[in-house]
């Protein structure tokens, strides 16, 4: 089989494990593990946004920036890290694939030129929020091949752009989030959230049902993790942990996970929940339903709406037959359809055949 150079192309360098960044180092570790050169080149511009500093500053930060993200991700030993000021000719050597994410980025690759490699964008969420809609919308109509990790995203794609992107499904890596504590014999009322200082997470809204709930089930715990600071004026009852090395551990301490996001690409933690035997419950937005199904494999609720979000977490809390039948069915769901070896496959596939 012929070895690749492949380029993986970030915005910017990130000291916090983001969901996003992670997927992309996480294949960027797998395809150098199939054998291939695989580079990852941060950009430190943005194309649509103006830079506060100059480039040059920038850059600099960037350096500095580079050993923190290797301190909350472990890479394989051959994949080299590189930070450069833009996605140009200028400084990307040729290759025989670039594979980026990032909206902005994906008008960056459209520009390069056929010797930089065959040009593929990992599309992970609806990025309207950013506050450039069309540009967004338009950027799927870019001569590039578009893949998407969600169906929600793969109908937006084709309905902006008349172009039927693929689906490239997110997985979960089941050595590290697995059972280790029986889902029957977590009898506590114990739930686990990602809380997040950001408001399209949340997480504001979950404390507040958090409290409510409290009154109803007095020996509820909240167990927290965040790459944030602890909130002030946490309650002792609420368990903070920031930038947790024991995560599968607990998940595995708890019964239900929570996820009340408003809006999700497609949410890693509550998938990574369900295969440490956690029952979801999360709102029903289009980044938790490519495994998140109301009444088989999590509850389902109204995002913001904080009575239906408190009724369906004590209904799972007082109801061990269906937060275990709701963490089995999750389980098995997640370790039979989101597999790593399936996605790096598919991906490997895609890319040795262009």
């Amino acid at each position: 089989m012929k070895k690749l150079r492949i380029h993986v192309l970030l915005p910017g360098l990130t000291t916090k494990a983001g969901g996003g960044t992670k997927i992309m180092y996480e294949y960027a570790n797998r395809l150098a593990e199939c054998g291939h050169e695989v580079h990852v080149y941060h950009s430190v511009a943005k194309p649509f946004r103006p830079m506060k500093s100059p480039v040059w500053f920038k850059w600099a930060l960037s350096f500095l920036r580079n050993k923190f993200s290797k301190s909350w991700f472990k890479f394989h030993a051959s994949v080299k890290l590189h930070v450069v000021p833009d996605i140009t000719d200028d400084y990307l050597p040729n290759a025989d694939v670039v594979f980026s994410t990032w909206w902005e980025l994906a008008y960056r690759v459209a520009t390069l030129s056929p010797e930089k490699g065959k040009k593929f964008n990992l599309i992970q969420s609806l990025e309207v929020w950013t506050g450039f809609e069309q540009e967004v919308y338009d950027s799927f109509k870019l001569p590039i091949t578009h893949l998407v990790i969600a169906n929600y995203l793969k109908e937006a794609v084709y309905a902006h752009s008349g172009i039927m992107p693929i689906i490239l499904n997110n997985a979960i890596d089941t050595q590290i989030f697995h059972i280790t504590r029986p889902i029957a014999s977590r009898v506590a009322p114990k739930i686990i959230m990602l809380y997040s200082e950001l408001a399209l997470k949340g997480s504001a809204t979950a404390l507040n049902v958090f409290r409510k709930l409290k009154q109803r089930l007095t020996d509820l715990e909240i167990i927290l993790f965040s790459t944030f600071s602890k909130p002030a004026n946490l309650e002792d009852w609420i368990d903070f942990h920031r930038n947790p090395a024991n995560l599968p551990e607990l998940y595995n301490e708890a019964s239900v996970f929570f996820s009340p996001s408003l809006i999700e690409g497609w949410a890693l933690p509550p998938a990574e929940a369900m295969a440490c035997g956690c029952a979801v419950v999360c709102t029903n937005i289009g980044g938790h339903a490519d495994y998140a199904m109301d009444g088989k494999t999590a509850l389902m609720v109204s995002p913001a709406d904080e009575k239906m979000m408190e009724e369906r977490l004590f209904e799972v809390l007082s109801n061990p037959e269906l937060k275990n039948t709701l963490a089995k069915n999750g389980n098995d769901f997640i370790s039979t359809h989101f597999n790593w070896d399936a996605s790096v496959t598919q991906l490997e596939k895609l890319f040795l055949e262009n």
